[in-house]
């Protein structure tokens, strides 16, 4: 369910490899690093990246407003329409994830994590409107 998804109408799946990104999708707006990863940044969506490996394949995505994952959409989807189109997550928690991955608590915020063949899609809300999705492979 959450190996691959639709960006710029081209496929950008985990494990695909740096040079594959930019042929497919071209210069990003900058690279940079959050949370301890490199990405690339396509305003709309990142693409993170193994700097490590030969290849640097594609490690996570994260979309953000407009971009659409299966029937929803970043910015306009909302907490019932994620449980109604994906079922009930494998973990819910409320809050905002901080760069070093600790939970800063809201009442506003909510995160839902969906597990799925060796993959993970965390979805993040803000006033139950889902603001932006992250997914990567399982560890």
């Amino acid at each position: 369910m959450f190996q691959f998804i639709i960006l710029n109408d081209k496929t950008i799946e985990l494990g695909e490899d740096y040079n594959n990104i930019i042929k497919k999708l071209g210069k990003p707006i900058k690279e940079d690093s959050f949370g301890g990863g490199i990405y690339l940044d396509y305003q709309d969506y990142w693409i993170f990246y193994n700097t490590f490996s030969k290849e640097k394949e594609v490690t996570g995505k994260v979309l953000f407003n407009g971009q659409q994952i299966n029937s929803l959409i970043v910015g306009e989807s909302n907490e019932n329409d994620v449980k109604k189109a994906l079922g009930e997550p494998n973990d819910e928690t409320n809050g905002i994830w901080s760069e070093d991955e600790d939970i800063i608590s809201s009442d506003k915020n909510s995160n839902y994590l969906y597990e799925n063949n060796g993959y993970e899609a965390y979805f993040y809300f803000v006033d139950g409107v889902l603001q932006q999705v992250y997914i990567r492979k399982s560890y």
